[in-house]
């Protein structure tokens, strides 16, 4: 399992939470509707090429989803539908991390007050960590023009 994984269950029982069922490569298969009874919610942190089946497993099983998984995108609309049709709850960010988001903020503010300097390209890029396995997370924005 990976360290990151390890590290959410630590604080979600730290918290008082349970956790009834960890998913990775070698237990797939527990991902199944008599595993997931019961469960509140499903906190799903894969890889690209496993989140939008996790993720849409689940959402038909009526168990919500909370997803910081990217590269797996092309599917969300597809996530989305299924969670109106099984009337359950989804959310999904690329970032969790409280100083990314507030790169986000910055960079959206940044955007505002550069639209009028047209002889200035600027850009923001933040890097993760080099063990981060879904790289496509990494932000490169090129500010937007208003």
């Amino acid at each position: 399992m990976a360290e990151w994984a390890h590290e959410i269950e630590s604080i979600a029982l730290k918290r008082s939470h349970v956790v009834k069922l960890i998913i990775d490569v070698d237990n797939k298969e527990d991902l199944c509707e008599s595993k997931l009874s019961g469960i509140d919610v499903v906190i799903e942190f894969s890889s690209p090429d496993a989140a939008f089946e996790n993720i849409s497993r689940c959402l038909e099983l009526s168990v919500p989803v909370v997803s910081g998984t990217t590269g797996w995108l092309e599917d969300y609309e597809k996530a989305v539908e299924i969670c109106k049709r099984k009337n359950t709850s989804f959310i999904h960010s690329s970032n969790f991390s409280i100083g990314v988001n507030i790169l986000f903020r910055i960079n959206e503010e940044l955007a505002r007050h550069m639209a009028v300097y047209n002889d200035y390209s600027v850009s923001i890029e933040e890097i993760h960590h080099t063990k981060k396995l879904d790289a496509p997370a990494a932000l490169r924005s090129r500010l937007p023009r208003e």
